[in-house]
C-alpha cells in the first residue's frame, strides 16, 4: 500500500506493511549548500513539506531509514557537513521497524551516531505517539516472522524489547527535539510549520486556554515583555497573537542571535528582575537603564510606565485571584449544605478555597 494513500484524518498505522520507497536521487553539484538545506530522514515528505522548503529558498535531499546500514553512515556523515549551517534544517521521521532496525548489531552503532549528531542541528524528530508510550506491535508473531527474515537476524524476544525500550527512553530524555503524533495530517503540519516557523526565527510559543486563571494579566505582561526586548535589550523581535474560540496562541520571532536557545529565559528573567526594581526603587531602575545604554530620553519613559503597568499588575492578579477564591467558595458552600450549621460551611469552604489557588 503506498502511504501517499493513506487518509489524512485516520490515525496513522506503524504496523502495516508497505513498499519500499525510492529515495529521490540529487546532484551534489546542483545543490546550493551555503545556502542551507533541508534533509529529510525516514519517510519521504509530502509535499506540504517540500513546498515549504522551497518558499524558504533551500533545497532539499531526502535520506530513508529503510536502507542498508551503509546508507545510515552516510546519513550520518550529511548531518555533519551540513547541520553546523544555522540555515539548515533536518526533520527525521522514525517508525517501529527503524527502532527495532537500530537495535541490530549492524545498525546500532550507525544510529548512537545519527542521534549524537542531531543533538548539534535545528532538527525535529517526528515518533508515533503509541512507541513513546513504550507500545509496540512488533512484538506479534507476525510481525517478528516478517523482521526477522527480512534482516536474516534472530534476537530473543526480552532482549529486544529491553534494547527497544531503552533506545525509547533515549527518545524521551529531552536530549533531542522529539514530537509525537497521531495521524499523518499532523505528521505534515509539524513538519512544514518547522520549516517555515524555525527559519522565519519562532524562538518562543505559549498556549493560553481561554478560561485559564490570571489570563488577561499574563496576555499584559507578555506585551510588555516585548516592549522590553526591543527598548532596553536592544534586539528586534516581533509578538504575534493568534486569537481562537478556546483561546490565545503567544508567538514571539527573532532572527536576533542573542534570543536564541537558553538566551530568550535569560532576557525573560532579566525583565522580571527589572520589573520587581521598577516597582521598588525607581532610581535604581533609572541607573540600569543608563548602564545598558538607553538614551536618557527613553531612560524617565520606560522607567515611568514600568512602575506604573508592574503596580497594576499585581492590583490585577490579586483581585483576580479574590474573584476566582470567592467563586470556588460559593460553589462549595452549596455543596456542603448538610453539614451542621451555615459557619461551618463558610470556614470550610474558606481553607478549601485558600488553598486551591496558587499564592
Amino acid at each position: 500500500m503506498d502511504e501517499n494513500t493513506w487518509a489524512d484524518n485516520q490515525e496513522d498505522d506503524e504496523y502495516v506493511a508497505t513498499e519500499p520507497e525510492d529515495e529521490e536521487e540529487f546532484d551534489p553539484h546542483s545543490i546550493r549548500w551555503d545556502n542551507g538545506i533541508v534533509l529529510f530522514i525516514g519517510r519521504l515528505p509530502q509535499e506540504s513539506a517540500t513546498t515549504a522548503a522551497k518558499t524558504t529558498g533551500r533545497d532539499y535531499i531526502t535520506k530513508l531509514l529503510r536502507s542498508s546500514a551503509a546508507n545510515w553512515n552516510t546519513i550520518n556523515e550529511l548531518i555533519q557537513e551540513t547541520g553546523s549551517n544555522p540555515r539548515t534544517q533536518i526533520v527525521c521521521t522514525l517508525t517501529e521497524d527503524d527502532l527495532f532496525n537500530a537495535c541490530l548489531p549492524d545498525y546500532k552503532e550507525a544510529f548512537q551516531k545519527i542521534l549524537v549528531s542531531l543533538e548539534g542541528t535545528r532538527h525535529l524528530v517526528l515518533v508515533y505517539y503509541k512507541i513513546l508510550q513504550q507500545e509496540f506491535n512488533w512484538l506479534s508473531p507476525y510481525a517478528v516472522t516478517r523482521i526477522t527474515i527480512s534482516n536474516n537476524y534472530t534476537q530473543d524476544h526480552v532482549k529486544a524489547v529491553e534494547a527497544l525500550r531503552s533506545l525509547v527512553a533515549r527518545l524521551n530524555s529531552g536530549r533531542l527535539r522529539v514530537l509525537p503524533y497521531r495521524k499523518r495530517i499532523e505528521l505534515n503540519s509539524s513538519m512544514a510549520a518547522f520549516l517555515t516557523e524555525e527559519f522565519t526565527g519562532l524562538v518562543f510559543r505559549l498556549y493560553v486556554p481561554n478560561d485559564r486563571l490570571w489570563g488577561d494579566e499574563l496576555d499584559k505582561l507578555l506585551t510588555l515583555f516585548r516592549d522590553y526586548l526591543v527598548r532596553v535589550v536592544g534586539v528586534q523581535v516581533a509578538l504575534n497573537q493568534n486569537r481562537t474560540e478556546h483561546g490565545i496562541s503567544y508567538s514571539f520571532y527573532s532572527r536576533d542571535s542573542n534570543l536564541v536557545g537558553d538566551n530568550f529565559a535569560t532576557a525573560l528573567q532579566g525583565f522580571n528582575s527589572f520589573l520587581d526594581v521598577c516597582a521598588q526603587d525607581p532610581m535604581k531602575a533609572s541607573d540600569i537603564l543608563r548602564a545598558a545604554n538607553v538614551p536618557e530620553a527613553n531612560v524617565r519613559d520606560i522607567v515611568t510606565r514600568y512602575s506604573r503597568d508592574s503596580r497594576r499588575l499585581m492590583l490585577d492578579i490579586e483581585y483576580a485571584r479574590k474573584s476566582a477564591m470567592d467563586q470556588i467558595q460559593y460553589r462549595l458552600m452549596s455543596e456542603l449544605i448538610d453539614l451542621e450549621s451555615q459557619e461551618q460551611s463558610r470556614l470550610l469552604s474558606g481553607k478549601i478555597a485558600e488553598k486551591s489557588l496558587p499564592t
